[in-house]
Formats: C-alpha cells, structure tokens, sequence
C-alpha cells in the first residue's frame, strides 16, 4: 500500500526564489549524470541502553518545558 504525495507539483513556469529555498520549501540537490546525489548515507550505529535512555529522558524533559 503506498501513500499518495500530498505536496504540490510545481508548475514548469513558475520561478525560485532564494527565498522559497530559504524558508525549505524547495531543497536544491545536485545531480550527476540526470541521477541526483543522495546527501545523506545510511549508518547502523549501536549505543549502550543507559546512554539511550539518558537521551530519552533529556528529550521528555524539553517536551515537558
């Protein structure tokens, strides 16, 4: 079951601002060959339980502020 994309398709006329970029609503990706450059990799990064439970409690605790 996929999702439908509820972003709006932008028009072939309409013009970017460096505004629009600014403000994330359009994201400028490099492209190499047609094909885009992925800016992020994939890590697999294991951490010691305390330490992610540390991190747990430190972010309720911004939620509860």
């Amino acid at each position: 079951m996929s999702k439908k994309s509820i972003a709006a398709t932008p028009s072939e006329d309409a013009s970017i601002s460096q505004v629009d970029i600014d403000s994330g609503k359009l994201v400028l990706r490099q492209r190499i060959e047609g094909r885009v450059i992925q800016p992020k990799k994939r890590v697999t990064l294991y951490l010691d339980a305390a330490l992610v439970e540390g991190f747990k409690g430190m972010a309720s605790a911004d939620i509860k502020r």
